[in-house]
């Protein structure tokens, strides 16, 4: 993607991976196989960040949003076909305004990556750590453990350096001549 990834930013990634590790606690026996899907799974969104990013180069924000549609949708439905069962009609409304929001979500997600840089922008997303606390604390009555929020600590503070890092990096650049315009 041609983005200056300097020792700073790489830094912030390391220390923000520690976090995940002090979050997974991996022992003797080895990691959790539902951790490990945890890590999958976010390279993939990691992947599709950068996916989106690329794509925003050559394509309507609306656009990219219907290949991911279309291409989720081809991989989940061999699942949703083998596991298939029929919504109620309060299921369906609740389906219905996932998929809104969802929608909604994605649209920004996209104009995002298309307006800014992926590794400044993905560090913003990790913010989705401390809202699925709050909501499973809400919701569910779950409450973290102890390692669980200090590694959600360390991954938010690495994304927190990240973002202002970027700005602080954003100013100096927009005071330079050469963002000015000023060739003299």
């Amino acid at each position: 993607m041609k983005e200056i990834v300097g020792i700073r930013r790489w830094s912030a990634i390391i220390v923000g991976f520690a976090g995940v590790l002090i979050m997974l606690r991996p022992d003797a026996d080895g990691v959790n196989i539902y951790g490990v899907m945890a890590v999958i799974g976010a390279a993939a969104a990691g992947l599709v960040m950068i996916l989106i990013r690329y794509l925003s180069r050559f394509d309507k924000p609306v656009t990219i949003l219907i290949y991911q549609t279309v291409f989720v949708g081809l991989l989940a439905l061999p699942f949703a076909l083998y596991q298939w069962v029929w919504p109620t009609q309060r299921e369906a409304l609740i389906l219905l305004a996932i998929g809104l929001v969802s929608l909604l979500g994605q649209m920004c997600n996209i104009r995002a990556f298309a307006a800014g840089e992926a590794t400044a922008i993905a560090a913003l997303d990790y913010t989705r750590l401390l809202w699925a606390a709050i909501i499973g604390f809400i919701v569910f009555s779950e409450t973290p453990t102890a390692t669980t929020l200090i590694g959600a600590t360390v991954i938010i503070s690495a994304s927190i350096y990240t973002v202002w890092r970027e700005a602080k990096r954003g100013q100096r650049l927009a005071r330079s001549q050469a963002a000015r315009g000023d060739t003299t």
